[in-house]
């Protein structure tokens, strides 16, 4: 507080968004005039690329791919910057990390960050610039992908089909709220010759004869 005219601390429009301003603002005892002070030997050391963060539930920078527990198994990737369900492929479009400094899953492919359409407003999931606000913060945990605020990032109306949009909703715990998160280095890679698991020789022309 400002001794002389009794000003406080304040984060400028009560936006809680990487490098939004602080200014100096009369005091009406809100959460964005309210500040911890941490003395530095109580500070805990910096995590570090590969550790594994309790909080949101992730290993720092380590690609992983995010999977369905429905029956199909399929992979969380995009159409244009909408969150989709779609077969396992090789591309970074179903490859994510958790980045420590931004507090956000980016994808690989797009190098945007995990987040709710519409600043928050709508209910799609979708890729967008990082800013590190709210809509773009989520932890891991039981299985499900939950927003800083309780929205859990869903399978739209729990069909388990190819190109399903992903939103977020309620929190009902269905199988269509629940995914695997795998990481790569764990990861069976995808087979590019020899016979698929469909029985089938890989890029091998073949005939169909009566």
């Amino acid at each position: 507080m400002n001794v002389k005219d009794n000003r406080v601390m304040d984060v400028a429009n009560n936006q809680d968004r990487e490098n939004q301003n602080v200014i100096m603002y009369k005091s009406r005892k809100t959460v964005n005039q309210e500040w911890d002070i941490i003395y530095a030997d109580q500070l805990q050391p910096e995590p570090k690329e590969g550790d594994w963060h309790p909080q949101f539930g992730m290993y720092i920078g380590k690609e992983f791919s995010i999977t369905t527990k429905m029956s199909s198994g399929r992979y969380v990737d995009l159409v244009g910057d909408q969150l989709v369900i779609k077969s396992r492929t090789a591309s970074k479009t179903q490859k994510w990390i958790f980045d420590w400094k931004s507090r956000t899953v980016i994808n690989v492919a797009n190098k945007k960050s995990l987040s709710i359409s519409s600043s928050g407003r709508g209910n799609k999931m979708n890729t967008w610039r990082t800013t590190s606000e709210w809509f773009q913060m989520y932890r891991y945990q039981k299985f499900q992908i939950i927003n800083v605020r309780g929205k859990v990032m869903t399978v739209d109306g729990a069909k388990d089909v190819e190109g399903r949009e992903i939103m977020v909703s309620k929190n009902s715990r269905g199988t269509h709220q629940q995914w695997n998160i795998v990481y790569s280095d764990k990861e069976v890679e995808i087979k590019d010759k020899g016979v698929s698991d469909w029985g089938f020789h890989i890029s091998r022309p073949f005939y169909i004869v009566t």
